[in-house]
């Protein structure tokens, strides 16, 4: 992993996030939640 930040200059700093999207059971069908999570990260 080290050599990884290493390449790409991520050494310092923030490198990442995580995020969590969740939906009731039964609202969102799997390609929906594709859907909104490729949206997400576009914007």
């Amino acid at each position: 992993m080290m050599q990884t930040k290493q390449y790409f200059g991520k050494e310092l700093g923030r490198q990442g996030y995580h995020i969590i999207i969740s939906f009731e059971k039964g609202e969102c069908r799997p390609d929906m939640a594709f859907q909104i999570g490729a949206e997400f990260v576009e914007r």
